[in-house]
């Protein structure tokens, strides 16, 4: 969000300042297992690294522009191994519009990042779900339903983090500085009991996609890690917001799955596809950005042959999302910001 109002102009970002301060702040969160990831910190703090460097080489705005938007691809292309879902977030969701140097930048940092990321530090995948089989024809008015539940998730999701937790944190007896010290306690009891519920949820996603739980079981994780991330997130911490959506929609795709396979009699095999699925339209209706919930989900996945499947959820989340009146997360949050803290 800082870095789409610093592209703008709403926002006027201290390079330096905001680089070394979310650095250290976000490596303490996420190194604790505090339930928000990662990806705002890594496209962030590469944005700002593209910053400074512009102004180290006295470029102009419009290459600063630039430099920011290909640091920002490196950085969540590094942070994932994930070059080309970097690209099109970068285009889709910041930008909206498509020039060739943007896209000859854009492109070049994050597959750099992530050639370096790989080659050098070992970083794979963020989510290799294993083998997922091919999702039959005739099962794909089930994909239209899921779809659905999906966005009226991604409605509950915005209005607990920018309504509900709001006003919370506002009717607490604490100063503000105060709020970040909420989750961490929160934290510390529940990772005594249940460290499985710490962390983005990659964890959460690779357990439920290689397992079979109970319905039961499955809603009482998705409340537990919607409340941690809730807290989280509202207290004002640096942490994003796109790991724990994927967890989330993994969760309602597992929930969902459970009930059509017992129900219609569908194969179980096909519960990964509903872990895939979720993740996908969850993220579209959270962002509104469907191309980059179809990239992202084939390439962290590996899952190609689930292309269409996922297109087709994404698109009726996106639908029903824009018919809610949901708008792109980053665009509230952004909003939000610029209300109270015009200059950063």
């Amino acid at each position: 969000a800082e870095l789409k109002g610093q592209l703008q102009g709403t926002l006027k970002l201290n390079w330096f300042s905001i680089m070394w301060r979310k650095f250290v702040a976000s490596s303490l969160v996420l190194g604790l297992g505090v339930p928000v990831g990662q990806e705002g910190p890594s496209i962030q703090i590469g944005g700002m690294v593209g910053q400074g460097l512009n102004k180290m080489m006295k470029g102009n705005k419009s290459q600063e522009n630039i430099f920011i938007s290909s640091g920002a691809a490196a950085g969540l292309a590094a942070a994932f191994n994930a070059p080309l879902s970097a690209f099109v977030l970068v285009i889709e969701e910041i930008h909206h519009r498509f020039s060739n140097i943007l896209i000859l930048s854009v492109f070049s940092a994050s597959i750099t990042a992530s050639f370096v990321a790989f080659r050098i530090f070992g970083v794979e995948a963020a989510l290799g779900l294993g083998q997922t089989y091919l999702f039959p024809i005739e099962g794909y008015v089930y994909l239209i339903l899921l779809g659905f539940i999906l966005a009226l998730g991604g409605w509950l999701f915005q209005r607990g983090i920018f309504d509900i937790m709001p006003r919370i944190f506002m009717s607490l007896p604490l100063p503000r500085y105060l709020h970040g010290y909420i989750p961490f306690i929160l934290l510390i009891i529940v990772g005594l009991g249940w460290t499985s519920m710490l962390g983005g949820g990659t964890s959460v996603i690779m357990t439920i996609a290689a397992n079979e739980f109970a319905t039961s079981t499955l809603l009482f994780v998705l409340l537990v890690r919607f409340v941690l991330f809730q807290i989280a997130y509202g207290s004002g911490i640096p942490g994003g917001s796109l790991v724990p959506s994927l967890a989330f929609g993994a969760l309602l795709g597992a929930i969902y799955g459970n009930i059509i396979i017992q129900l219609t009699g569908i194969e179980a095999h096909y519960l990964r596809n509903f872990v895939l699925y979720g993740m996908g339209g969850f993220f579209t209706a959270t962002t509104k950005a469907p191309l980059t919930g179809i990239v992202l989900i084939t390439e962290l996945t590996g899952s190609i042959n689930q292309m269409m499947a996922i297109s087709i959820v994404c698109l009726v989340a996106y639908v029903i999302s824009d018919m809610l009146g949901l708008e792109p997360t980053d665009e509230i949050t952004l909003r939000n910001k610029t209300s109270f803290y015009p200059t950063v």
